[in-house]
């Protein structure tokens, strides 16, 4: 059965299993390396705000970003989402009224804002590389 069927998104289960790390602990098998950390609130709290905005990015480029991150080339994680962003943008102001745009362009803006502070604040090398193993 398709997961969208029964209304679950890729966001929906990266969320669940972090909520499920027993002790605040999750672990990850990645091939034959298993990787644990502590998730924190804020890692959680980051999913479940920015919710619409990661589907629309959808889960195979967010995991690129993560991999751009955890391979210490930020400006270009940065830029991969930009340009996403910006082509959806594109498409999405061609189909919307000025009250919408205005709407699309604080929620672009909020979520680069709290993208930042995030990967900054929160993804140490260990969670960025647990988090790419979830979106596996």
């Amino acid at each position: 059965m398709d997961d969208k069927a029964v209304g679950i998104d890729w966001v929906d289960e990266v969320v669940a299993k972090l909520e499920g790390a027993a002790g605040g602990v999750l672990e990850v098998k990645i091939g034959d390396e298993t990787i644990s950390t502590v998730v924190g609130d804020a890692i959680i709290k980051f999913f479940k705000d920015n919710k619409i905005l990661l589907i629309r990015l959808g889960k195979d480029l967010f995991r690129s970003f993560l991999l751009l991150i955890h391979e210490k080339r930020d400006e270009e994680a940065f830029q991969l989402l930009l340009s996403r962003m910006q082509a959806d943008e594109i498409i999405a102001r061609m189909r919307m009224n000025a009250a919408q745009l205005a709407q699309l362009n604080n929620d672009h803006d909020n979520f680069m804002i709290a993208l930042k502070k995030w990967a900054v604040t929160f993804l140490t090398g260990l969670s960025t590389k647990l988090l790419i193993g979830l979106l596996l």
